[in-house]
């Protein structure tokens, strides 16, 4: 650090005054930081009189000039300036506290209020032992490592973290430039792991695949290849890769990514023809990645824990640029031969995959992963550009458009990259998925149809190959249906989840979603099939990709019924021809017909059923559970002899959610081997009809969980919570459920009186919830069933065989909209007491407290959902009917006001539209 420069320490404490605008979101503000090329952002907060508290240290150059700007983040992709200030290194003291004007179009609009701090440089002599220190524990800085984020891109977001007081940015981003650095200090030895944890974090969000436009001047096809995969480097390479893919078990965490680029290097062409001068670089390419990986020439080669993650990283660096060498034969997506271009930009190229080899030798010897991968960017008119941040600053109100498609704000829509599967099990089929992927063939299928029956683990490999593919930056968008979660239980949204997922993916794909939308309007006004030629097939088909780009939908079978579902399979089925050839469409259901007849003329299928290896993988997944249980319980590691684990595998028939139920069973029993016991007696026989080994299973777990309710509790009480659960639209903490059910201590004198005559006489569900732990689950402390078979068990009377736990779906729909019905009896005018009408929601700074205390959980579940519940009944319930005309006779305009404060306002019309044929009886 030279003496030109400063170390600051900011502080943006809060502001006041930032003027608003007319929108129907309330204000969302952060504060961007800008000085060179590099950003620093905090996190939002709503309000005029917005907080933050967040602090920053930055090293600067004496005559730096601080860019401060507060944001109104209206949506997910769209931005809005509402006021800026510049600020002049020179003009700060030592230490102050200062309020600077906001200004916003040359006017006055808000002030916002800062800290600035000089800290006094620490100097380390080069070559001096402090200094050598540095070196060997920290390696290079990130600041050297990762390229600036210098704009509100959506691919890679400005910082939204702030920095610890030793300078590390929280989430381990930074942001560097000649003039602005921030400076990280020395690991010490026992803090190395944590260094190389935070360095994956930061590198992992980094890679993401480019477009490529027109390649200018490339003729002929190319079949002369040597150079490029006839030298030795090469060879050396391709059994490099070949070998980490062999002994991948030992090292889960870089299998993956081994097998990733194992299935590019495999299937490159071997031709050999004329040389040419630009493939002597090829050839050197090469042999710097052999160089790279010759730690794996040693017959057992020595890989230690902290360097893992690095190996890791090379495969990753390796398959992308792998992809580069193919395209650059004109042998990928594109068709087209990069070196007919005679390009220096694309020499440039090879010189950087060169140099991020060597870097990523250097960190594996130096044990600190503290590098960021180069990735396939731009193609255009002949120049090639790899990069690690997008670098163009877009103005981000435009996409508010984007905002408007059907399906952005959905929550939870994505594949869960966190259920993924263990790191030794479905290996074969997860080769077969990848080496698709990665095929360019013109002549295969561009869509792969995964398919099976219920609990055979087919959500859990779609989420692995989401979360494999997402890493490496080639996932552009992926939706997972649930038929017990209101917006995702049909098809009205996936397409335009998936048009919203890909404008964030790529800033040229935005800019041309963004034209298709300004050109043909709502999304919602054209049928499923228009919707997907017009908003994502016409946009993509503007580009081409350097490499592929996957697409994932799960269970398509929870989109509704065949006559639901029939606009979307078609749709799919007619314009898979017309997708680019990047376009790779990852599609998993049950083995349905009507799925079948659409899918199997032009989708890849296969059946998760006949795929080799599924015994050992399950007898894997229970070994590594049953370690679990010994350590819940305490036990010794092998308390479980191999033969009961295969003789609990055997009792699963091939399903991996029956495993997984049993297992989770004994994990939360008071004494597991019991419990074991159980598991391998009771299921000893069942029929083999459709549900076979998992009825028997969920039939044995209730029956066990009854015997346990205290005497004066009737096995019913079981039955209607799960019930209440099952049937419900989407998913209540315990103890929203317990508040709409109406369970209190009143209970115990008057219990809850269900349509069929049965009752609940519980004070609580927390005994039946914690007594089912292995067929429900708690994400974020909602409770939802562990797996749709469960549903489907329980709501079937000829696999749900004992009466007593049967779920008739009307009765307990009835029994539901009654209860909201009752819960929204509380609705009054004005309930969260504002005692303004003419204020909009933004400007009511505690809003957000305001409903939570005055419009709790069950309330705000009956207002969102009571319409879903009673169209679900017959309409001949005249009694229904008319509490229905009664609560809207005394409470409609209540309603009208929470959906208002709630901002569903968008809903009223079409839950009224819904209930319509109520009221004509």
């Amino acid at each position: 650090m030279d003496s030109a420069e400063r170390k600051i320490r900011l502080t943006v404490i809060k502001a006041w005054g930032i003027p608003g605008r007319k929108v129907h979101r309330p204000p969302k503000y952060s504060v961007v930081v800008s000085a060179g090329q590099c950003t620093w952002k905090t996190k939002q907060r709503e309000g005029k009189g917005p907080e933050w508290n967040e602090t920053f240290v930055l090293n600067v150059d004496h005559s730096a000039i601080l860019h401060i700007t507060v944001i109104d983040r209206a949506g997910a992709l769209s931005s809005s300036r509402r006021g800026e200030v510049n600020v002049a290194i020179n003009d700060i003291g030592n230490s102050t506290v200062k309020i600077f004007p906001l200004k916003k179009e040359g006017r006055v609009g808000g002030e916002i209020k800062l800290s600035f701090e000089r800290i006094p440089l620490q100097r380390v002599e080069p070559g001096s032992s402090q200094d050598a220190t540095a070196d060997t524990h920290a390696g290079p800085s990130l600041s050297s490592a990762v390229e600036p984020a210098v704009g509100l891109q959506e691919e890679v977001p400005v910082m939204d973290k702030p920095v610890s007081s030793q300078g590390a940015i929280a989430d381990g981003s930074v942001g560097s430039s000649p003039s602005v650095s921030v400076e990280r200090p020395a690991k010490s030895p026992n803090e190395v792991m944590v260094a190389v944890d935070e360095a994956h974090r930061c590198v992992g969000g980094l890679t993401a695949p480019r477009v490529i436009g027109s390649v200018a001047g490339t003729t002929g096809d190319v079949n002369a290849i040597e150079g490029v995969t006839g030298s030795p480097g090469f060879a050396l390479v391709s059994g490099y890769v070949e070998k980490l893919v062999n002994i991948g078990g030992v090292l889960a965490e870089v299998h993956p990514w081994a097998a990733l680029a194992w299935s590019v290097l495999s299937v490159i062409p071997k031709t050999i023809g004329a040389q040419m001068n630009r493939d002597q670089k090829v050839q050197q390419l090469w042999s710097t990645m052999a160089d790279m990986l010759s730690f794996l020439n040693d017959a057992e080669p020595v890989i230690e824990q902290c360097q893992v993650r690095i190996v890791s990283k090379m495969m990753q660096q390796l398959y992308e640029c792998a992809l580069f060498v193919r395209e650059y034969c004109g042998k990928g997506f594109a068709k087209r031969a990069l070196r007919d271009s005679m390009s220096t930009s694309t020499d440039s190229a090879i010189d950087q995959y060169n140099a991020a080899f060597k870097e990523l030798k250097e960190q594996f010897k130096s044990r600190s992963e503290l590098v960021a991968l180069r990735i396939f960017k731009d193609i255009r008119q002949g120049i090639v550009e790899l990069s690690t941040l997008s670098q163009d600053i877009k103005d981000l109100e435009r996409t508010m458009l984007l905002d408007n498609l059907p399906g952005t704000d959905l929550v939870g829509v994505r594949c869960d990259v966190n259920r993924i599967c263990l790191p030794t099990t479905r290996q074969e089929l997860l080769a077969e998925i990848t080496a698709w992927v990665a095929d360019p063939d013109p002549s295969g299928k561009q869509a792969f149809w995964l398919h099976g029956v219920a609990g055979t683990g087919k959500s859990t490999v779609a989420n692995t190959v989401a979360a494999r593919f997402s890493k490496v930056g080639r996932l552009g968008a992926s939706f997972r249906f649930n038929r017990d979660v209101d917006g995702r239980n049909g098809p009205a949204f996936l397409f335009g989840s998936i048009a919203y997922q890909l404008a964030s993916f790529s800033t040229t794909l935005k800019d041309h979603m963004l034209a298709a939308v300004k050109k043909h309007g709502k999304m919602t006004q054209f049928s499923p099939q228009e919707q997907l030629q017009k908003y994502i097939i016409e946009p993509m088909s503007q580009i081409t990709f350097s490499g592929p780009i996957v697409i994932v939908v799960d269970a398509l079978d929870e989109c509704g019924g065949q006559r639901v579902r029939k606009d979307i399979l078609e749709a799919i089925m007619e314009e898979m021809a017309n997708f680019p050839r990047f376009v790779k469409l990852f599609l998993v259901s049950r083995y349905e017909m009507d799925i079948r007849s659409h899918l199997e003329r032009c989708c890849l299928p296969k059946s998760i059923n006949d795929v080799d290896g599924t015994a050992r993988d399950i007898l894997n997944y229970i070994a590594a559970q049953m370690l679990k249980v010994a350590d819940r319980h305490d036990l010794a590691s092998d308390w479980l002899e191999r033969e009961m684990k295969a003789m609990l595998a055997r009792h699963s028939d091939g399903l991996f959610i029956w495993a997984s139920v049993a297992c989770d069973f004994i994990l939360e029993s008071d004494d597991p081997k019991v419990a074991l016991h159980d598991m391998v007696s009771t299921n000893t026989d069942h029929s083999p009809g459709q549900g076979g080994a998992l009825d028997a299973l969920y039939t044995g777990i209730l029956q066990q969980a009854s015997i346990n309710l205290p005497s004066s509790v009737s096995a019913y009480n079981l039955r209607n919570i799960i019930g209440a659960i099952l049937v419900a639209k989407t998913p209540l903490t315990q103890q929203g459920l317990d508040m709409l059910l109406g369970l209190n201590d009143r209970v115990l004198q008057r219990p809850i009186l269900l349509p069929d005559g049965s009752r609940i006489e519980l004070t609580t569900c927390s005994s039946v919830i914690a007594r089912l732990g292995s067929m429900l689950r708690k994400d974020g402390g909602f409770i939802r069933v562990l797996h749709a078979s469960i549903f489907d068990f329980f709501t079937s009377p000829t696999r749900c065989t004992d009466s007593r736990f049967y779920i008739d779906k009307g009765l307990f729909s009835r029994f539901l909209a009654s209860r909201c019905f009752d819960a929204m009896r509380v609705l009054k005018r004005d309930i969260c007491g504002i005692n303004d009408p003419t204020k909009m929601n933004w400007d009511v700074k505690d809003l957000s407290q305001r409903l939570q205390d005055n419009v709790p959980e069950h309330v705000r579940y009956g207002c969102l959902y009571w319409h879903l519940h009673l169209v679900d009944v017959p309409i001949e319930d005249r009694e229904l009917i008319q509490e229905a005309k009664d609560w809207l006779s005394t409470h409609l305009l209540h309603w009208f006001e929470v959906m208002s404060l709630l901002g569903e306002v968008n809903k009223i019309l079409e839950a009224l539209a819904r209930v319509v044929p109520w009221f004509e009886v």
